[in-house]
């Protein structure tokens, strides 16, 4: 036999080889759920649309950073939430190409959807003009990638059957709708059983057959998120009972709990099944309204399936929501980091130890990393670390500056020079109305905004002062540019010399103590335009006259109120009035 017959004769086994190992690989995906894409401004505040935009883009650089590191995904299946009942229809073809900017970075070849219980009315069963239309003018958006509607395509990824439920209608508004939705939900079944017969299949629902952590306390009856015919139920528990289902994958449930998306359902009213229980798992959403006493957890999912129907899924969660309580101790990462990075890493490491004992995974694992690298650099610090060097380094020049001032005010008090001086109608003149010198915001991490936060501060005291009119007794100066130079460099000042003696440093010296006497406020600004945290010291000199936290702790705010809130605090001040 030849070599050519025999290369004849392997190929097509090799070929058969590289076939069952391709279709052997497991599938991964990313979920989102509820993005809020085209929900009306009119049913959301400013904050909220922002924060689904953010949302959106957060969720999209974390599937980027996976598949960078090697970990494909082989789609992005979005499970309803798009805010279509609650939005304008006409806009529609208008603003998708907007508010899937990011969704068209994702490094991902296809993007799957299904409309969610916000996205068609009950009323009109399983079909919706809006939501096909949706779809068209999503596809147009999304060219380079490949969207499909889940509710009436089941594509096949490396040899598993994607397949969608339109569960949107199952709510059936509160059962009312059951007996005239049945015949619809019936059909919905058997296109599911025939998309999955005889092939491995995810099955991702967007409305869950559990119950609604929101409704719980209306009882058994009425906390249910399926109110469908007896007929419908028992369909879905027969395709469950199948060993092609490999996993059901759903969304719409808001909580506050974890356990609510960790496939614990203990905490439901309504128990659901074996087969339910065992291969269920539920997305949080991306968004969720921010007007609630207790904030809704919010984040999405990377899932991997395997031929064999072996599941993992892991969660991405999301910080709290604008106008949410923030994490439990996060105050004291930003104390200890604060602290850090003046050097003082006693202080630093006693507040990350606090942060240890946080009810939230992401803050006590964020703590127990800089506890350690607080302790290790407070035992590596040289002879610079220790407090008698630091405090000579920090405050040579106030020392200096102080005893000059303590010689000055002695003087003047000896030959009573503040009252003589302050008899001269020029004197009074030249030294005009006191003032507070508001130093530039800095930056407390990478991507603060400072720049709004300078300007919004600067409106709100400009509004405060005019309120006040000639009654104030102070005059605030608005934040803003400034130039920081050693005392006694004089730069800015005039070469001048007398009888030998250098009146440019002196000069600048002089400014200098004139500048250390001013109250001045120095502020620090964490977070980001939709979550910002400003802390701010007044000074005297070297000596602190007052701090605040804005927004208080155990609160939060966007950029706007936050210095609106430090604005009131500055102004608020008793000698100010």
């Amino acid at each position: 036999m030849s070599s050519a017959s025999k290369m004849a004769g392997i190929l097509p086994l090799l070929g058969l080889l590289a076939c069952s190992q391709l279709t052997a690989q497991p599938v991964r995906f990313a979920q989102l759920n509820d993005p809020a894409l085209l929900k009306s401004p009119r049913r959301q505040t400013p904050s909220e649309w922002l924060e689904a935009q953010y949302a959106l883009a957060c969720a999209v650089e974390v599937i980027n950073r996976s598949v960078r590191s090697g970990k494909k995904l082989d789609f992005i299946v979005i499970t309803g939430g798009f805010g279509l009942k609650d939005g304008d229809p006409a806009s529609v073809a208008q603003l998708i190409p907007e508010r899937v900017r990011a969704l068209s970075a994702a490094m991902v070849p296809a993007v799957y959807v299904l409309p969610g219980e916000d996205d068609l009315e009950a009323t009109g069963g399983i079909d919706n003009k809006s939501y096909e239309d949706f779809v068209s003018h999503l596809k147009q958006a999304l060219q380079d990638k490949d969207v499909r509607d889940l509710a009436t395509d089941s594509p096949a990824v490396l040899g598993i059957q994607i397949v969608g439920l339109n569960s949107a209608s199952f709510g059936n508004d509160g059962g009312k709708l059951a007996q005239s939705n049945r015949e619809a939900e019936l059909r919905e079944m058997d296109r599911l059983r025939r998309a999955t017969a005889g092939r491995p299949s995810i099955v991702f629902v967007p409305v869950p057959d559990l119950d609604d952590p929101t409704l719980l306390k209306l009882g058994k009856s009425a906390a249910g998120s399926w109110h469908i015919d007896d007929t419908v139920r028992l369909a879905w528990n027969g395709l469950l009972d199948q060993s092609e289902i490999l996993a059901v994958f759903s969304g719409h449930l808001r909580s506050s709990t974890r356990g609510v998306y960790s496939r614990d359902y203990s905490w439901t009213l309504n128990q659901p099944g074996p087969a339910a229980a065992l291969k269920t798992w539920v997305c949080p959403p991306l968004t969720a309204p921010s007007a609630r006493p207790e904030p809704f957890l919010r984040g999405f999912c990377i899932g991997t399936v395997a031929h064999s129907g072996e599941v993992s899924v892991a969660t991405n969660w999301f910080p709290p929501a604008v106008g949410t309580e923030p994490a439990d101790k996060n105050d004291k990462l930003a104390e200890g980091n604060a602290y850090e990075k003046d050097k003082d890493y006693d202080r630093a490491s006693a507040a990350y130890q606090q942060a240890l004992s946080s009810n939230d995974d992401w803050i006590r694992g964020q703590a127990e990393s800089r506890f350690e690298r607080a302790v290790k650099l407070a035992k590596d610090r040289t002879w610079e670390g220790t407090l008698l060097a630091q405090f000579w380094l920090r405050w040579w020049r106030d020392i200096l500056i102080g005893c000059l001032l303590a010689v000055l005010l002695l003087l003047a008090s000896r030959f009573d020079v503040l009252r003589r001086l302050l008899k001269v109608k020029a004197v009074r003149t030249m030294i005009g109305t006191p003032e507070i010198t508001i130093t530039p915001p800095q930056k407390g991490n990478e991507g603060a905004a400072v720049d709004e936060f300078t300007v919004q501060l600067t409106l709100a005291l400009e509004d405060i002062q005019s309120a006040l009119g000639p009654d104030r007794g102070w005059q605030i100066l608005a934040a803003g540019d400034s130039k920081v130079s050693a005392p006694g460099t004089g730069e800015g000042l005039p070469e001048l010399k007398i009888g030998g003696v250098d009146i440019k440093t002196v000069l600048a010296w002089l400014a200098a103590i004139r500048n250390l006497l001013r109250r001045r406020i120095e502020i620090q600004v964490w977070g980001a335009s939709a979550r910002t945290q400003a802390y701010a010291v007044q000074r005297l000199g070297w000596i602190e006259e007052a701090h605040w936290a804005t927004p208080p702790p155990g609160s939060s705010a966007d950029v706007v109120e936050a210095a609106q809130q430090l604005a009131y605090c500055i102004m608020g001040q008793e000698y100010i009035r």
